[in-house]
């Protein structure tokens, strides 16, 4: 059988700023949104609905539960954005070092393959449900690629979602839980890359 972790690694959604922490602190309307950095990491948990069900699959949300580097796995699965990239290439260097095969995906490794690359034995850049699938192939017949990247211009549409893995959550006390209706987003925020990545939901 084979063993995944699949690791939400530390960040810094909020920033280390403390006039930046003060006002997000007193600024009315921001308890919601400080809620949605609350719960669990849905796209992991949707790409562990992906493996074969005779692999074991680990959830691992670093905001709650330390990662145990003793475990055994053939392959770490990180997924991230950029404000936790800096923790995310520690944890690949240390699994790397255990000859673990190491694998990244999320906003900033699509973004930033090659820079994910000198970390990371496996980058996906895309849709992970468009991806991974090849990648399971691949690596069943001892053929991993560096970087995986769908060319094929195939939107993601809903009616070929998975059902997240839900009950990866069970030793999580989340305060909420979220659920997925729409990708992409609507706002062209100058700072942001969602919408050129994913679109406009």
């Amino acid at each position: 059988m084979k063993k995944v972790a699949l690791i939400s690694p530390k960040g810094n959604a909020f920033g280390k700023n403390e006039k930046l922490q003060e006002f997000l602190r007193n600024a009315n309307g921001m308890e919601s949104f400080r809620a949605l950095w609350t719960g669990p990491n849905l796209g992991l948990i949707t790409i562990a609905a992906l493996f074969p069900e005779d692999w074991e699959v680990d959830y691992i949300d670093e905001n709650y539960k330390d990662i145990d580097y003793n475990k055994k796995y053939d392959i770490v699965c990180i997924s991230v954005m950029t404000q936790q990239v800096v923790n995310a290439y520690h944890i690949i260097d240390r699994f790397k070092k255990m000859n673990i095969l190491t694998l990244i995906g999320g906003i900033h490794a699509t973004v930033l393959p090659d820079e994910a690359a000198q970390h990371a034995d496996v980058v996906i850049v895309g849709e992970g449900e468009n991806i991974l699938p090849q990648f399971i192939i691949d690596y069943e017949n001892g053929n991993v690629k560096k970087i995986y990247r769908d060319d094929s211009e195939k939107k993601f549409h809903f009616k070929e979602h998975v059902v997240p893995r839900y009950d990866l959550l069970k030793e999580y006390n989340y305060p909420i839980i979220t659920l997925q209706t729409t990708r992409g987003c609507p706002h062209d925020c100058s700072f942001c890359c969602s919408l050129k990545v994913f679109g406009s939901g």
